[in-house]
């Protein structure tokens, strides 16, 4: 889905009062009082339930880089959790203050769709199973379990282990979900780099060069999955107006230095 403002294309797969243009940073957090209790990091996993909102603690942002005093003046957005546990992307399911809201996150929820119905749904008896290692009550436990899905392959090979015979051919070495998944992984396994200079700040304040490679790990972690990419993967025809074709046609993207 994508809409016109100013004259420009902008592409959005959420709702449209989550859709905001966040590229350039300056948006600063904003905590939202939570209603109704104080399970900050539960929601019901199953395909049925509907909607989580969760602030959370005062650490640093995770799979972002940290949004500091300079922005004092910068508009406020709130920050909360939004979603069904085995849907959410990673970076909604670690501890701490939620990260902005990316379009990559939603193209990470659609991966996690195509593997539950690839995994989870029989054709025959027209009924959903379950995922059992992502039903928790906890996110943070969901997000454990999904991580090791990305970055194990047999922890993959069991999630997808009782998939119907029709869907098999997708989920074994070569298939299409198994290509979709590599760059979530590759996303996730930056977050370890990206989490081990944030952990610095436990000692100490971190400097200027430190946030510099933060900011260069999360900028590497955008491009490595983008709607292009998610799409030529699929081998799918991008829904994108002929305005925004005319303007990609030619350009090549700055795929930038690895971190």
């Amino acid at each position: 889905m994508w809409y016109m403002k100013d004259e420009k294309v902008l592409g959005v797969l959420c709702d449209w009062d989550l859709a905001a243009d966040y590229s350039n940073g300056d948006v600063r957090a904003a905590h939202v009082p939570h209603e109704g209790g104080t399970d900050r990091d539960k929601s019901k996993s199953g395909p049925g339930s509907r909607r989580t909102d969760e602030p959370d603690g005062q650490s640093p942002e995770q799979g972002g880089t940290s949004q500091r005093a300079s922005q004092s003046e910068a508009p406020v957005q709130a920050r909360y959790r939004t979603g069904t546990g085995p849907f959410m992307a990673m970076d909604l399911l670690r501890p701490g203050l939620p990260p902005l809201h990316k379009y990559r996150h939603d193209l990470e929820s659609f991966f996690y769709l195509y593997i539950y119905a690839a995994a989870a749904y029989n054709p025959v008896q027209k009924v959903f199973g379950n995922i059992l290692q992502w039903q928790h009550e906890s996110l943070i436990s969901v997000g454990h379990n999904k991580r090791q899905f990305l970055v194990d392959e047999e922890e993959f090979q069991s999630v997808v282990a009782r998939a119907h015979e029709d869907f098999k051919p997708l989920v074994l070495q070569g298939g299409l979900l198994v290509r979709l998944s590599l760059p979530f992984s590759q996303v996730e396994e930056r977050f370890a780099r990206f989490e081990s200079i944030q952990r610095m700040e436990g000692m100490a304040p971190l400097n200027e060069d430190q946030l510099s490679r933060m900011a260069k790990i999360e900028k590497k972690r955008d491009k490595l999955i983008t709607y292009s990419k998610f799409m030529g993967i699929l081998q799918a025809p991008e829904d994108m107006p002929k305005e925004a074709q005319k303007g990609q046609s030619g350009a090549k993207e700055d795929e930038g230095q690895d971190i």
